[in-house]
């Protein structure tokens, strides 16, 4: 499938997670490998597909992966990943929660 959009991840995000990779590493290098290729997979899904998934908070969309959320928004061609969240962390349950108030 041809890829329609561009990805952009905030360095935070992109830091915050490399942080997660590292830690899981020092347990199981073939597990930290396996996340990467996790997250790399969700964000091909992204540059296909990242219109489909629906709004999940205002105008915020979220794409699961292992146990792992990517937080973003979508401008006409370009996706801009905000969070890559532990959805086991209490900044996933306060931000699940704000959603929830939401609806």
């Amino acid at each position: 499938m041809p890829k329609t959009f561009i990805v952009l991840v905030r360095p935070q995000a992109l830091e915050q997670f490399a942080g997660h990779i590292e830690f899981l590493a020092r347990v199981s290098v073939k597990s930290a490998q396996g996340l990467e290729v996790l997250f790399n997979k969700a964000i091909d899904i992204l540059e296909e597909n990242a219109q489909l998934i629906p709004f999940w908070y205002e105008d915020y969309r979220k794409l699961t992966f292992s146990r792992y959320a990517l937080i973003y928004q979508v401008f006409e061609n370009t996706v801009v990943v905000r969070k890559i969240l532990d959805m086991r962390t209490e900044e996933f349950n306060d931000l699940y929660l704000k959603a929830e108030d939401a609806e």
